[in-house]
């Protein structure tokens, strides 16, 4: 009994310098450890570094140059026995405590250029916690960076061995809660994300006060850009995630989430239409939710009592003009491009146009057809038309009178055409168009127009009058667009045509 007591005194006088060898001369050379202090007690299987900071070089480390510094490290309950007799290395606990992370990101390189890490045996940490960090990254081409605050983490059930340490997610673990405060990051050159507060807990997940801006003021922007680009104000007071799952197989990442609450969002877009359109090509929803670099299954997203604004600043000078959506609401599903989905990508949204007309809008599209065919319908009920007056006299030069009691439309498309069919009933309908330039009505063309729209007294028995429509594509043009062009082109044959339903 005594020896052994001798023996493991002997034991302890040893490990501390044994240990700080360790660490001085089996790191790799491109990873260097400073620490203040360092404390090792074999009896309760503890270790502790005071004010430890560890730096991986950047001239070694492919992706990049990696600072730790710390207030201390606590390494709780070490199984020496089991590392031993199995080969397998369990902690209790680890503790990082105030851990400020800065991490420079270079430039992306092949991945045969990255070397592998040499586990040899298994290691299981039961708890892994994190207390008060700060995270700071930039990227070396200057135009992105990230920053946050406050980060927690507790983490049990972590695991890592051979067969998986040098995977894309090189550990396993059984929970994960965790949570910061105050990210901001430029996520391009033009845009900034700022997030106020994050948690995940008990299998939710809580995102608070979330923004997405442009950060420059919109003439700022017009005065940097060569083509048009929307200048964007998002605000997003509340997220809410239900058992999202995050995992990696087969070299992609891949994010489940059952149900996703979206409350109050609000979201401005401007754009400068005294600026040339950019005339690259626009894929439409279907190829850029199969194009995204990870794998998504959105189950349900709710959205309520959310805003959207669209304002142009249309060309020739004269002043801006707004659609305004008002009080959005309603469900996504099927929100997913996994190559096995098969159920159709639908949207179900209402909202109130400009404040007035009850506006309904369902679309439905399945994100592996590779035509990108969709179908959309929807209504348009009790509205004032002379409403949209300040978005289309400066847009479109036309000025409108009169009330659409009903528009019904349903519109069957691809990325290249687009047919359908419109219904409308509506009551002493009139345009005016203004003369080039100046907010004056072209009397001469206003009458000549008006000659040939119906003012809605010539209906069926039941008021509607009814219209076709056949578009074209602009590729260099949003899916809105689209949508905007095709209504457009059935409203305009209900109003100038025969008004009768065609049967197709």
């Amino acid at each position: 009994m005594s020896s052994t007591l001798v023996l493991a005194f002997v034991l302890q006088l040893i490990a501390k310098p044994y240990l700080e060898d360790i660490l001085e001369k089996k790191l790799p050379r491109h990873v260097n450890l400073d620490y203040s202090g360092l404390e090792v007690n074999i009896f309760t299987g503890s270790i502790f570094f005071s004010t430890p900071s560890i730096s991986i070089s950047k001239e070694n480390q492919h992706s990049g140059a990696l600072t730790i510094d710390l207030e201390d490290v606590e390494i709780n309950d070490i199984d020496y026995w089991n590392l031993i007799v199995n080969q397998k290395l369990d902690i209790a606990e680890v503790i990082f405590s105030r851990p400020q992370i800065v991490f420079e990101k270079s430039e992306a390189v092949a991945e045969n250029d990255i070397k592998d890490v040499q586990l040899l045996k298994t290691i299981g940490i039961e708890t892994i916690l994190i207390k008060n960090g700060s995270v700071k990254a930039k990227w070396r081409n200057g135009k992105r960076n990230l920053q946050l605050d406050s980060l927690h983490l507790k983490l049990t059930g972590g695991e890592t061995y051979p067969e998986i340490i040098n995977a894309k997610i090189p550990f396993r673990f059984a929970s994960l809660n965790y949570g910061f405060k105050n990210l901001r990051s430029t996520i391009n050159e033009f845009e900034e994300l700022k997030i106020k507060e994050t948690a995940f807990a008990d299998q939710e997940f809580t995102l608070t006060d979330l923004s997405l801006n442009t950060k420059l003021s919109k003439d700022q922007l017009s005065k940097q850009i060569s083509f048009e680009r929307d200048h964007i104000e998002l605000k997003l007071p509340m997220l809410h995630m239900t058992k999202p799952i995050l995992y990696y197989e087969k070299d992609s990442l891949f994010i489940n989430v059952p149900n996703t609450d979206i409350n109050g969002l609000s979201l401005d877009i401007f754009r400068d239409k005294n600026l040339p359109d950019d005339m690259t090509y626009k894929p439409l929803y279907a190829k850029v939710l199969r194009n995204l670099p990870l794998r998504i299954m959105l189950d349900t997203i709710t959205i309520s009592n959310s805003t959207v604004v669209y304002e142009e600043e249309a060309r020739h000078k004269t002043k801006a003009g707004e659609l305004r959506f008002e009080n959005v609401g309603g469900q996504i599903t099927n929100v997913s491009n996994f190559s096995s989905q098969e159920k159709d990508l639908e949207i179900s949204l209402v909202s109130s146009l400009m404040g007035k007309g009850r506006l309904a809008l369902n679309w439905a599209f399945n994100v592996n057809n590779p035509n990108q065919r969709f179908l959309a319908s929807g209504s348009l009920l009790d509205f004032d038309t002379s409403s949209l007056n300040d978005f289309l006299e400066p847009n479109l030069r036309v000025r409108t009178e009169g009330d659409i009691q009903n528009l019904y439309f349903t519109i069957d498309g691809d990325e290249h055409n687009a047919i359908g069919d419109v219904k409308m009933r509506y009551h002493d309908f009139k345009f005016s168009v203004m003369e080039r330039d100046k907010l004056r009505v072209n009397k001469l063309i206003t009458f000549i127009g008006n000659l040939f729209v119906d003012d809605g007294s010539r209906a069926d028995e039941n008021g509607y009058r009814y219209g076709t429509l056949k578009v074209e594509r602009h590729q260099n043009k949003s899916f809105f667009n689209y949508l905007w062009i095709s209504l457009q082109d059935g409203m305009l044959d209900v109003l100038s045509g025969n008004g009768k339903k065609e049967n197709r």
